[in-house]
């Protein structure tokens, strides 16, 4: 059986390259290359923000600049924020959600930490062009409305001041900003 799906392997591979050789569309969506700062800049509109987290947990004792980031692209440029861990983003994640089902306005305090420590630093230094976020959720923060979060307590939440969409990688963002649209037969 191993030898026989070592066989299948190589035979899929041929044909992939095959298949990707007659169509290159099929090739690109196979083995997708990471853009550059520069490309992502670029393919923003003036009005527009890519923030993109990459959640982690510090490692103790190694040399790895670990931990969780946050990316903020603009057409200006790329900045670079440390929001919390990965454990602590969890758990203020679950307890949030867990208070906005209440819809009594218990959630509020929970909406103004998870602002400032996930926003708050990024959108302040955004261009005050800027009214369309693209948010790039990672782990816990894919289950976070935030669109509920806000700056201060009796503050209009962030919905109301940007038309926020989910992206699930600046790659697929980008490949989907590039690719005409053609609707299915």
């Amino acid at each position: 059986l191993i030898q026989d799906l070592g066989r299948r392997e190589v035979e899929e591979a041929a044909l992939r390259a095959e298949v990707a050789a007659a169509e290159p569309r099929f090739a690109a969506v196979r083995t997708p290359r990471m853009p550059s700062l520069t490309e992502l800049e670029q393919a923003l509109s003036e009005d527009e923000a890519l923030l993109s987290y990459h959640v982690a947990n510090q490692i103790e004792g190694e040399f790895f600049y670990g931990g969780s980031w946050l990316l903020a692209h603009t057409q200006r440029g790329t900045r670079v924020y440390r929001p919390p861990e990965r454990d602590a983003i969890e758990e203020s994640v679950d307890l949030y959600v867990g208070l906005l089902q209440n819809r009594d306005g218990s959630d509020e305090r929970g909406a103004m930490r998870l602002y400032a420590d996930l926003l708050g630093k990024a959108l302040t230094d955004l261009p005050p062009e800027v009214t369309r976020l693209i948010i790039v959720p990672d782990g816990a923060l894919h289950r976070l409305p935030f669109a509920a979060l806000r700056p201060d307590a009796g503050a209009e939440p962030i919905g109301a001041r940007y038309q926020i969409s989910l992206a699930p990688s600046a790659t697929v963002w980008l490949r989907l900003r590039q690719s005409p649209f053609t609707p299915a037969e």
